[in-house]
């Protein structure tokens, strides 16, 4: 059962413009942006039946997200629940979810209502290339945990994250880009990303909600939401390992491998074969 979402999450979650959802996958923490619903006490996505995250989802449902704004960002973890229209045997299971599916879909187009008259644009002028456009596969995250992340800091814990944080605000840092980091759990975080020192400032109190060891696979996320419709996005995600730093709060990067799109041009290469 999800947990009740607090006024200060709901109003985090209505303001948000998009999460970045992190899967666990057979090479580590996986972590893209993606659009967003809230229903009731349950996040909702729609995600093409091609992506690596319908794939994973579909043997390992469970997920963490990150939906951030101005000042606050709220953390979320929980299993996810999939509505797969080629798996009509399991759609026929959930028939009694219709009505709070039907809800959801109804909120999910009216609050993205701008992303999808785009992507039916760029469908239609051939954006996106020729190819018909693959399904869609409705998810549903009920989150078992929650943390909101104010001032740098974790500051306050509901569910299974209840002791996470003090409520004390951490030391302001200047300089890096936004980014998102994927760990174990998994658990999505915003952060500060130093693409020369290739480490990543991550909130005070990520230690007390994620088990991290000296050495842990993760994901880094940058990326540029441009305007509506997937051919205005472009972003980097980065792949690899991350040792626990000196300073506090500071994870260092060794990426292995590293992903990039722009519209729908994708590459994918070792790190080692990449620029710079």
């Amino acid at each position: 059962m999800a947990l009740s979402l607090t006024a200060p999450v709901r109003s985090t979650l209505e303001e948000g413009r998009q999460a970045y959802l992190a899967i666990t996958s057979k090479a580590g923490p996986h972590v893209t942006p993606d659009l967003y619903a809230c229903s009731g006490d349950s996040m909702w996505f729609a995600m093409a039946t091609t992506t690596l995250k319908a794939r994973v989802l579909a043997d390992e449902p469970r997920a963490g997200v990150v939906v951030s704004v101005p000042g606050r960002s709220v953390l979320l973890a929980g299993s996810v629940t999939l509505y797969d229209p080629r798996r009509m045997l399991g759609l026929a299971r959930r028939a009694p979810d219709l009505p709070r599916t039907t809800r959801a879909l109804t909120r999910f187009t009216v609050r993205n209502a701008p992303d999808l008259l785009a992507f039916a644009r760029d469908t239609a002028t051939g954006r996106l290339g020729r190819r018909p456009p693959p399904l869609r596969v409705l998810a549903r995250l009920d989150p078992d945990r929650v943390a909101l992340v104010e001032g740098g800091a974790i500051v306050e814990g509901y569910g299974e994250w209840a002791d996470a944080g003090d409520g004390a605000a951490a030391e302001q840092v200047t300089g890096g880009k936004p980014a998102v980091l994927a760990v174990p759990g998994p658990v999505a975080v915003p952060c500060q990303w130093f693409e020369e020192e290739q480490r990543a400032r991550v909130p005070a109190g990520l230690r007390a909600i994620a088990d991290l060891r000296s050495d842990f696979p993760l994901g880094v996320v940058v990326d540029e939401y441009g305007a509506p419709g997937p051919a205005a996005k472009a972003g980097t995600l980065l792949r690899g390992r991350g040792r626990l730093g000196d300073e506090p709060d500071v994870v260092e990067v060794e990426p292995e491998r590293v992903v990039t799109w722009d519209g729908v041009d994708t590459a994918s290469e070792r790190w080692s074969a990449a620029p710079g």
